[in-house]
C-alpha cells in the first residue's frame, strides 16, 4: 500500500512553525543570534520570532516546520508530512519570545597588535594595508585572548559591529553580541568601485592583491558581509547599508568562495544588483578563497624573486 497523507493532515502540520520543531526535536540546534535565531549546523539560516525563515547561502525560506523538514533536512513532502502528522498543533501562530540581546560593547584592546599583526602578515596582507585599519580603528587586538578583532562603522564612525577571528593554531571565529549586521567590516575607498567579499580577511585579502598588480589599493571599496542575512526577497543587510550610505558607488566586483554556496550566492546578488551597478565577478583561480589566491601568488613572487637573486650572483 503506497503512502497517503490527507489535505486535512496537510494543512495542519503547516501551521507547525520551524521554532516549534526545533525546540522540540533539535533544541542544540537553535542558536539565539541578536533579534532571531540561527541554527549550530547552518549559520546562515535566520529564523524570525514568528517562524518565517530564511537559508542566505541557499536563497531560499519558508514559514514553516514543513518547509524545514523538505528544504534543509531533504526530506520527501509525505515523509515529512508524516514526521510532523503527531506533533501538538498550535490554535494560533504566536511571536516567539526571544531572549533579550545584550547591549554592543567592543572588547578590551590589548596594549599592542603585535600578534594580530604578524598573523594577518603571515596570510599575505601587506603591513600598510594592515597598519592603515589598525590607525583607523577598524582592527585591533583584544586584551584577553588576543583574538583579531575587525570593528564595523556606521557613517558617523561609531563602532556597530565586530567579528573575532583567533590568532592561535586553534580555528576560532565569533560575532560579538550585539552586533548590528548592517554594518559589516569595511574599508571605504575614494572611488566608485565597491568589491564585496565573504569575510573581512578576504576584503583585506582584495586589497593586498591592488597591491600585488601596484594599484592603489585605497581606491576602491571593500565590504565584507561578514555572515549576515538577506532581509526577506532582498540583498544582505550589510551590501543593502553600505550601498545606501555610498551613493556614488557605481561599480561591484563580487569575490565569494569558489563553492557551491558562494557561486549561487554571486548569482543571486548579480541577479538583484545588475540594474544599478555594472557588476563583475571573480572568483579566485587557486583555492577556495580570495586568501588563497593572494597567498598562492605571494608564494610565487618569492620564488621568482629567489631565482633572480641567484642568477644575479
Amino acid at each position: 500500500m503506497g503512502q497517503f497523507v490527507s489535505k486535512n493532515e496537510i494543512a495542519a502540520v503547516k501551521q507547525i512553525t520551524i521554532l516549534d520543531y526545533l525546540r522540540k526535536h533539535e533544541p542544540h540546534e537553535l542558536v539565539p543570534c541578536g533579534k532571531e535565531y540561527s541554527t549550530k549546523t547552518h549559520s546562515s539560516l535566520k529564523i524570525r520570532g514568528d517562524g518565517v525563515w530564511h537559508w542566505f547561502s541557499q536563497s531560499i525560506g519558508g514559514k514553516s516546520a514543513l518547509d524545514y523538514l523538505i528544504h534543509v533536512k531533504g526530506m520527501g513532502f509525505i515523509d515529512a508530512v508524516q514526521a510532523l502528522r503527531n506533533e501538538p498543533i498550535p490554535t494560533q501562530v504566536q511571536s516567539v519570545s526571544l531572549p533579550e540581546a545584550k547591549p554592543f560593547q567592543l572588547p578590551e584592546h590589548h596594549t599592542d597588535n603585535h600578534r594580530v599583526r604578524d598573523y594577518l602578515h603571515n596570510r599575505g596582507i601587506p603591513l600598510k594595508v594592515i597598519d592603515q585599519c589598525i590607525e583607523q580603528g577598524r582592527i585591533y587586538e583584544s586584551a584577553i585572548h588576543h583574538n583579531a578583532v575587525f570593528v564595523g562603522f556606521d557613517t558617523s564612525d561609531v563602532a556597530r559591529c565586530a567579528m573575532l577571528r583567533g590568532t592561535g593554531n586553534t580555528r576560532f571565529i565569533r560575532e560579538v553580541e550585539g552586533s548590528d549586521k548592517r554594518f559589516s567590516f569595511s574599508m571605504p575607498g575614494t572611488g566608485s568601485m565597491l568589491v564585496i567579499t565573504e569575510s573581512a580577511i578576504d576584503a583585506l585579502s582584495s586589497a593586498s592583491l591592488s597591491c600585488l598588480r601596484g594599484k592603489d589599493w585605497r581606491a576602491s571599496h571593500y565590504l565584507s558581509m561578514g555572515g549576515v542575512t538577506a532581509q526577506q526577497g532582498g540583498l544582505p543587510l550589510a551590501i543593502d547599508q553600505y550601498l545606501k550610505d555610498h551613493l556614488t558607488i557605481t561599480d561591484v566586483c563580487l569575490m565569494l568562495d569558489n563553492d557551491k554556496p558562494g557561486r549561487e550566492m554571486s548569482d543571486y546578488l548579480y541577479r538583484n544588483l545588475q540594474e544599478w551597478c555594472s557588476m563583475y565577478v571573480h572568483f579566485p583561480a587557486h583555492g577556495k578563497d580570495v586568501n588563497d589566491e593572494l597567498l598562492h601568488r605571494v608564494a610565487r613572487m618569492d620564488r621568482h624573486t629567489k631565482a633572480a637573486q641567484k642568477v644575479t650572483r
